[in-house]
C-alpha cells in the first residue's frame, strides 16, 4: 500500500504514540511525501505551543523522525 503523507499526519504520529504512529512505522507501506514537508515540519516544531504538547525529548524526537525520514520517498513540489 502506498500512503502520502503530510505534516498534519507527521505531527499526529510525533504526538502520540498510536496507529498513526505504528503505520508510519510500517515496513509493508511505501510513504511520499513533498520535500516541502522537511521545511514545514521544522517550522512547526519551532512553534512552542507544539512543542510543549511533544512527549518526546529532544533526542527521542531526532530519533523518531529520522525513522520515519528514512522510509520517506520525498518528491519535489512542483
Amino acid at each position: 500500500m502506498r500512503l502520502v503523507v503530510d505534516a498534519n499526519i507527521l505531527v499526529a504520529a510525533l504526538l502520540k504514540d498510536s496507529t498513526t504512529r505504528e503505520l508510519l512505522l510500517e515496513e509493508d507501506l511505501k510513504l511520499f511525501a513533498s520535500e516541502d514537508l522537511l521545511m514545514e515540519l521544522t517550522n512547526l516544531l519551532k512553534n512552542s505551543k507544539i512543542r510543549k504538547r511533544l512527549p518526546l525529548n529532544d533526542n527521542d524526537l531526532s530519533e523518531l523522525t529520522s525513522a520515519i525520514f528514512s522510509r520517506i520517498t520525498f518528491f519535489p513540489e512542483k
